[in-house]
């Protein structure tokens, strides 16, 4: 079936490659540790914002889930802490030492979690920098890839909205 548009709403790098473009874009890794605790913890909030930590953001996803229902059937509380451009890349079984730590510094009591699992996506966050001149693509297909410049947020979801409307616009003035 022929289209009259195509949108490109890939990662950068993808993007890059359908393009042909030879320089990926620089990137950084996010990291998520998930932890499930059989001794509760309180953070005050669904989600906090960590400052001087490694841990960039502690979600209680068990509070954001209201699993308050499903505690019968699965007693353990889960938490995840987010480290967004990962440039550290620590050993995981010291990563977890020092994430519990930081825990125990927000929550002011010991974590020992029963199960953990580290997530790590190599080239999630791609970093911000001044856009380089690009070729020019035909009218027809738009570039909706996460290229932050100095001034805008990288990997965030609200980012990823905004390029999906504006291509959308786009779309529709053609």
């Amino acid at each position: 079936e022929p289209f009259d548009r195509i949108i490109l709403a890939l990662p950068a790098y993808a993007s890059d490659r359908v393009l042909g473009h030879e320089n990926e874009p620089a990137t950084e890794m996010i990291t998520n540790l998930h932890l499930w605790l059989d001794q509760p913890i309180c953070f005050g909030a669904p989600f906090i914002g960590g400052i001087g930590t490694m841990g960039e953001w502690f979600f209680d996803v068990s509070a954001q889930m209201n699993s308050a229902k499903m505690r019968v059937d699965n007693p353990l509380q889960h938490i995840c802490v987010v480290i967004s451009a990962d440039s550290d890349r620590l050993p995981e079984a010291e990563l977890l030492q020092q994430l519990c730590h930081e825990i125990e510094q927000i929550c002011g009591r010991v974590v020992k979690p029963v199960h953990h699992r580290l997530v790590r996506e190599k080239r999630a966050t791609v970093l911000v920098r001044p856009h380089t001149q690009q070729q020019q693509l035909p009218t027809w297909l738009i570039d909706a890839s996460e290229r932050p410049a100095p001034g805008e947020l990288p990997a965030t979801i609200e980012m990823a909205v905004r390029r999906g409307e504006i291509a959308a616009k786009q779309c529709k003035s053609m």
